[in-house]
């Protein structure tokens, strides 16, 4: 599986296949499939429209509609209670290989495989705004819960902090000594953890760049990285994160801050709190639930597994 993604509801997950080219959206509780796109069905909307991997998924904040990063520079858009759908295409040549749906709805950033960010219309595709500060292409995208930000990823091994209406970088961090493949935005648009084919989740201030703490638990590159939802643990000095790697597991994991949010003096690990060995192959994608309870991971072994994160 190549991505996956929890509603914001919480009643239905979206996965993709590694070899069918098809989104499924399915019953979180039960697993009975909702809805089924395929490029090879053609009494079922027809979404994916080349027999090639659909790279990533991300849902609309109301929970109805799924976005999905095509193959010939497109983002097909469609309604799981209806099958309509609408296809977007981007001016750079490639499969667009990440996206990102903004909170109020009405946006979405995609790349094609290149160095230029192209920020559309949900509804109509038309374009408002690139970013093109990354000196080699752009893996991983994010956006902020406050819908201000975007964060993105690249293989010049940075990742960038900007401006989602103007294009204009805020942060630029360096860290990484590998390219980055995931980024994860805080509930409280704070900070970013961020991992890569270093091994490495790092952990640090969305304002100003700063390091809090680095994760190095995985034996391989970091793959995804998600941050459980709603409010951090202990009225906001604790949190807990999720990260899937090459090794085949999922770690969820804790850290606190020492210190008020104007006086950063340290991160301190709490403990690691599970691994998930479940799966056979490299973790691809993982999604935390609403409840902040259970996780859904993807990998390439085939399978989306869903577990109790505690």
């Amino acid at each position: 599986m190549t991505a996956v993604a929890w509603s914001p509801n919480g009643q239905n997950i979206a996965s993709t296949g590694a070899l069918d080219s098809s989104v499924q959206v399915w019953d979180a509780n039960t697993g009975k499939l909702v809805f089924l796109s395929h490029s090879h069905e053609k009494d079922l909307a027809i979404f994916a429209t080349t027999p090639q991997i659909v790279d990533a998924l991300a849902w609309s904040s109301d929970s109805i509609h799924i976005a999905a990063a095509l193959g010939n520079d497109t983002v097909g858009v469609w309604s799981i209670d209806t099958g309509d759908e609408s296809l977007f295409p981007f001016s750079w040549t490639g499969n667009v290989n990440a996206l990102a749906w903004s909170p109020d709805r009405s946006r979405i950033a995609a790349v094609s495989g290149n160095t230029t960010v192209e920020v559309r219309s949900a509804t109509t595709g038309s374009f408002f705004v690139p970013y093109t500060d990354h000196a080699q292409s752009v893996l991983t995208l994010a956006w902020s819960p406050d819908g201000k930000q975007i964060a993105s990823g690249g293989a010049d091994e940075t990742v960038r902090i900007w401006n989602a209406a103007t294009g204009h970088t805020y942060v630029t961090y360096s860290r990484h000594s590998a390219p980055v493949y995931a980024v994860a935005w805080s509930p409280e648009s704070k900070q970013i953890a961020s991992g890569g084919a270093d091994g490495t989740v790092q952990v640090w201030d969305a304002a100003t760049g700063r390091t809090l703490f680095t994760y190095r638990g995985h034996s391989g590159g970091v793959n995804s990285v998600a941050w459980q939802r709603g409010p951090l643990l202990s009225a906001g000095i604790e949190a807990r994160i999720a990260s899937g790697g090459a090794d085949a597991t999922v770690q969820v994991w804790s850290f606190g801050m020492v210190g008020d949010t104007k006086h950063l003096q340290a991160m301190a690990l709490q403990g690691e709190l599970l691994i998930y060995r479940g799966h056979s192959g490299p973790i691809t994608s993982l999604t935390w639930a609403p409840d902040g309870q259970h996780i859904a991971s993807g990998s390439e072994d085939g399978t989306v597994q869903v577990w109790q994160a505690r």
